[in-house]
């Protein structure tokens, strides 16, 4: 299943470095999560062939089996090549059905998050699942322009000012990794808010996809007191890009920072660049002053069981 887990990869819409088996591996290490893979496969003239597949991360409660969204990580979607028909999805028989049947028969909550272009999500509602919009920013790289040709004029203005005096280092080591993590927590600390992991961790997290050639590390230091002040980890595969580990102090830093980053991008031959969310208002604006496109997306979730239900309820309460 693992060959026929890249095999959908490489023909799947919905394909994102955080579907490849080599960031479930860094899931399961280090942060603890093991996962399995749950598939639906096709009879052809070719012999089987997978159609459909998701990746569950699994934290158990005791003796109830869950399916949980891991820290850091933007989609957990479900693949399908071909692409779901509409007739399949309203006779209730397209390959998204089988998929949830087979998941309520074996966990008692699950929860995903679903890629973009998964937008019709009636089989989930028509099985009783609980369906949340969320929103993220989606910017193309085209080579055809200048990286900086939607910007707004202040945040191009900024750029122009401050992007000698900070210069980007694309330097990959331990070193990078806790720094990037040091200053997101930092940001979060000023949002008064809690990161998704302590530094170390994320830091080990990040070095680990570093290592496996999921990460690109990008930092900008300020030359007056020869100090990092912004830090990046670029999730990353073959097309796209992802805002994935990242943190600055306040000032130009972050500007300069996801600037030269976006240059290095495009030069690359990668053609988009997911800001990996637009839910928080003060940083989807910062965001969105680079010319992004909002797109919607959709957590998907389900208690099978109704302490389970019961347990969410309070979680959301909270």
């Amino acid at each position: 299943m693992r060959r026929d887990w890249a095999d959908l990869l490489e023909r799947s819409e919905q394909a994102t470095p955080f579907s490849t088996l080599a960031y479930a591996e860094a899931v399961r290490d280090v942060l603890g999560l093991d996962y399995r893979l749950a598939g639906v496969y096709d009879n052809d003239s070719d012999g089987e062939r997978l159609i459909g597949g998701v990746l569950c991360y699994e934290k158990p409660l005791g003796p109830y089996r869950r399916v949980v969204v891991p820290p850091l990580t933007a989609y957990t979607s479900f693949l399908f090549d071909p692409p779901l028909r509409e007739t399949d999805i309203n006779h209730r028989r397209s390959p998204l059905d089988a998929l949830i049947e087979l998941l309520e028969e074996h966990y008692h909550a699950l929860s995903f998050l679903l890629h973009p272009s998964l937008s019709d999500v009636r089989a989930f509602q028509w099985a009783g699942w609980q369906v949340t919009p969320r929103y993220t920013q989606r910017l193309p790289l085209d080579t055809s322009t200048e990286v900086h040709a939607g910007w707004s004029s202040s945040t191009r203005r900024a750029f122009r000012k401050h992007d000698s005096s900070f210069p980007v280092e694309t330097r990959a080591s331990e070193r990078t990794a806790r720094q990037a993590a040091d200053l997101c927590a930092a940001s979060y600390a000023r949002h008064d808010d809690t990161p998704p992991l302590p530094p170390e961790r994320m830091a080990a997290f990040a070095r680990r996809l570093q290592e496996t050639g999921l990460v690109r590390f990008f930092r900008v230091r300020n030359q007056k007191v020869n100090e990092i002040e912004g830090a990046l980890a670029a999730l990353h595969d073959e097309d796209a890009a992802y805002y994935w580990l990242v943190g600055s102090r306040p000032g130009p830093a972050m500007t300069v920072l996801l600037g030269a980053a976006l240059r290095d991008l495009v030069g690359d031959g990668l053609s988009q660049f997911d800001f990996v969310g637009a839910n928080t208002p003060s940083i989807t604006e910062f965001k969105r002053r680079f010319g992004p496109e909002l797109i919607s997306y959709f957590r998907v979730e389900h208690a099978t069981r109704p302490e389970m239900h019961l347990l969410d309820t309070v979680r959301r309460l909270r």
